[in-house]
């Protein structure tokens, strides 16, 4: 998942940058690294611009004394403070995510019935309490993980794959197509659980996940609806039905993904995807 910003606890925060904790808390001491979000008195969060710091920090060392690269990066950052506005982190925004995060492996590994609030607050390191105070329950923290499993896939497909150009070259109708199943084959093992789990849900309860079902279908076959409609309108495709083309496609990339996975073909994925573009755009009959 993308973000504005990727929020991180100190520990991974060391593991990242390769610096040990209490040389970071030395740096943020002396000024050099800006202070944490704090979103208790014992919990805080570092971003990216705390890594590439570190990193700075990093290679600079190798060569010079500490305390010389300490006044040039305190009168950078002293600088660089005075000539930009600073940003207010949305700090419930943040815990929401962490709990978010923690809950996708949870209902993966126990499904929706058998995931509690104590063990999303234990691999969270939160307590119970403070999940109350962002969800209201089970179901609607279930909501929020399976929002944030769609957006992923949104936000896989980069602009030019979500939209296709104004074209009548195949070449660039295969590009597309195969970064569009890339982008699937990324997102496809937390998709795939997490779509499970929404299906059995639907049907349990159509009233609180029919219309969520509904969206994550959307969101696989709509883009692929449109682009189908618009290289059927330019003849560069015959004319088909888009709505029925998109979900076929859907369904193959989902089916072929999984056995992919599972090592049940004996080519390598680049040679599936070709053989798989290859029956999407010449069809199964042999040309007499």
């Amino acid at each position: 998942m993308q973000e504005d910003k990727t929020y991180m606890k100190m520990s991974e925060l060391s593991r990242i940058s390769g610096i040990s904790i209490p040389r970071i808390r030395y740096y943020i001491g002396k000024d050099v690294l800006p202070a944490p979000i704090k979103v208790s008195k014992t919990r805080a969060f570092y971003t990216e611009e705390h890594v590439n710091k570190l990193k700075l920090i990093k290679m600079m060392g190798r060569k010079r004394k500490v305390t010389s690269i300490l006044r040039e990066l305190t009168a950078l950052t002293s600088e660089s403070n005075s000539n930009k506005q600073t940003e207010i982190p949305n700090e419930p925004q943040i815990v929401r995510k962490r709990i978010i995060h923690a809950s996708i492996p949870i209902f993966r590994k126990h499904g929706y019935e058998g995931a509690t609030i104590g063990d999303i607050a234990q691999a969270a390191h939160i307590s119970r309490n403070t999940i109350y105070r962002y969800f209201k329950d089970k179901k609607n923290l279930f909501v929020g993980c399976l929002n944030e499993t769609i957006l992923e896939y949104r936000e896989s497909l980069t602009e030019d794959v979500k939209r296709l150009p104004d074209t009548k070259d195949t070449e660039i109708v295969k590009a597309k197509l195969v970064k569009v199943a890339e982008a699937f084959l990324k997102t496809y093992p937390a998709w795939s659980d997490m779509m499970n789990l929404l299906r059995a849900a639907a049907v349990k309860d159509p009233h609180s996940f029919a219309s969520k079902l509904e969206e994550a279908y959307n969101t696989r076959v709509k883009p692929l609806k449109e682009d189908f409609g618009k290289l059927t309108r330019q003849k560069v495709f015959r004319n088909i039905d888009p709505d029925l083309a998109a979900v076929m496609i859907a369904g193959m990339h989902e089916y072929v993904t999984y056995f992919l996975l599972r090592g049940k073909f004996t080519k390598d994925v680049v040679q599936i995807r070709q053989d798989s573009i290859d029956i999407i755009l010449y069809g199964l009959l042999r040309k007499f």
